[in-house]
């Protein structure tokens, strides 16, 4: 059995935080140089996944350029998986289109932008992760070297 597995065995009543138990070698949350992986919020991912690839995970900045009902749901599997943050590069508006394919917008998000009118929805998915807009209009080379991973959808 893994080290993950034989923590998940000990006598400790499941509604209790792993953070309120008490920490000893074996049950001690895994940590990344920069922040802890929560154990509790992302227990399935750890058991499928391992350890590695949650590190590598969490220390990933995400950059999705588009924002059509595609690119939502892959910032919500994205943001839901738990990675350091999402950046949205997306400069139209919403059209009645739109909300045949985007869960996170409604009636009242037409005309307005449509990265601005989801991200309020978005950041309530997973509130540890940052997601926020891209501050430029235009996208540089530069603007693309400071993230890890770049989606580009229906570009």
């Amino acid at each position: 059995r893994s080290e993950f597995e034989n923590s998940r065995m000990l006598d400790w009543d499941e509604q209790t935080p792993r953070s309120k138990r008490p920490k000893n070698d074996d049950t001690q949350d895994m940590e990344t140089s920069e922040q802890k992986i929560d154990e509790d919020l992302y227990s399935r991912q750890l058991y499928v996944l391992g350890e590695e690839a949650m590190k590598k995970m969490s220390q990933s900045d995400i950059l999705i350029v588009g924002f059509s009902g595609l690119a939502a749901e892959i910032c919500k599997n994205l943001l839901l998986c738990g990675v350091r943050s999402v950046t949205i590069h997306d400069n139209n508006v919403t059209t009645w289109k739109d909300l045949c394919t985007n869960c996170f917008l409604s009636t009242k998000d037409v005309g307005q932008p449509r990265v601005q009118c989801s991200l309020p929805k978005l950041g309530e998915l997973n509130p540890t992760v940052a997601c926020k807009q891209h501050p430029n209009a235009e996208l540089s080379n530069e603007d693309l070297k400071k993230f890890t991973t770049v989606v580009f959808v229906d570009q």
